[in-house]
């Protein structure tokens, strides 16, 4: 008898699926057969479960972001504001796929709402990096534009970091971003 996946393998072979997808083609790579096709179904019983693109790409979007910031929480709590920088190949892939999925949020309201949830869950990670540089600690708001100007510049350093044959190294970015936060006294 073949292998049934439960529900919940089968959701998470959807979100590797697309991830995979994106990766190595970008967003428009992601169709329906291709996806069935990564993991094992008939478009059919992926179109079961999830019936409509839009919403199987807002699903993909909350896994994926939600694991981002997870990754970059404990980075960040391990290296400080450093931590928002990617330091392996895997790192910079998922950042990568996080910048195709913000750029599709761009046109797809479904996918813009969870990217402008996740995107503030990242901004609150680093307003408290930023707070934690000061000795004592001095509370940032995060309607503040040192906040504004550092995630912009994260923003920038992730598309550069994860162009294929990026030129810029982490030890670069890593000064860059230091340089931009020396610079807000």
């Amino acid at each position: 008898m073949p292998y049934r996946m439960s529900p919940g393998e089968r959701g998470d072979a959807v979100v590797a699926a697309v991830y995979g997808l994106i990766a190595e083609a970008g967003t428009d790579a992601v169709t329906m057969r291709a996806i069935a096709g990564r993991v094992g179904i008939s478009v059919g019983t992926l179109a079961n479960n999830f019936r409509y693109k839009a919403y199987l790409m807002k699903v993909v979007t909350f896994d994926i972001g939600r694991d981002l910031t997870r990754d970059l929480d404990w980075r960040t709590r391990r290296n400080g504001l450093e931590g928002f920088l990617p330091h392996s190949a895997d790192e910079v892939e998922a950042v990568g796929v996080w910048l195709a999925l913000r750029s599709l949020g761009r046109v797809s309201p479904a996918v813009g709402d969870q990217v402008e949830g996740i995107d503030a869950d990242q901004r609150e990670l680093l307003r408290l990096c930023l707070q934690q540089l000061e000795d004592p600690p001095v509370r940032v708001a995060s309607t503040d534009p040192v906040v504004t100007r550092v995630w912009t510049l994260l923003q920038g350093l992730w598309m550069e970091l994860s162009r294929p044959h990026a030129t810029l190294t982490t030890e670069d970015a890593r000064a860059l971003l230091q340089a931009t936060v020396e610079a807000r006294a």
